[in-house]
């Protein structure tokens, strides 16, 4: 009776644990993946870019003295949100965050940054 009992108990156990394929089917879409940038990664990212175009051009060190001299929040911190779209002085009519695009590798790349990064804000240290 044991055995009877056991066997019907192991046959139930084998076929209850069967996986039905038809519900664990996964849709895959080619939809690409968008990953958010941390902050350190935003910031060196941003640095770098920043640092490129500091570094070519003398009319972006000029703007963002400027810009640094209009004492944001009563330190000479540049906001970028508020500068972003302003014209550089002699460069055409570029505007900053298009002298940005320039050093980057895809108008993707400052896209995320500023997702990422919305109160983004550029220390400066100069002396008078």
């Amino acid at each position: 009776m044991k055995k009877t009992l056991l066997t019907v108990a192991c046959a139930l156990f084998m076929f209850s644990c069967a996986q039905d394929d038809e519900l664990f089917i996964e849709e895959t879409t080619d939809m690409p993946v968008q990953t958010q940038l941390t902050t350190a990664e935003a910031q060196t990212k941003f640095a770098k870019i920043l640092s490129k175009a500091v570094s070519n051009s003398e009319d972006v060190r000029r703007f963002l003295k400027e810009e640094a001299m209009t004492y944001f929040d009563n330190d000479n911190d540049v906001f970028y949100p508020f500068v972003k779209d302003k014209i550089v002085q002699g460069t055409g009519s570029r505007t900053f965050r298009n002298i940005l695009l320039s050093y980057c590798d895809s108008e993707e790349e400052l896209e995320s940054i500023e997702k990422s990064q919305p109160l983004l804000k550029i220390r400066t240290e100069y002396s008078l």
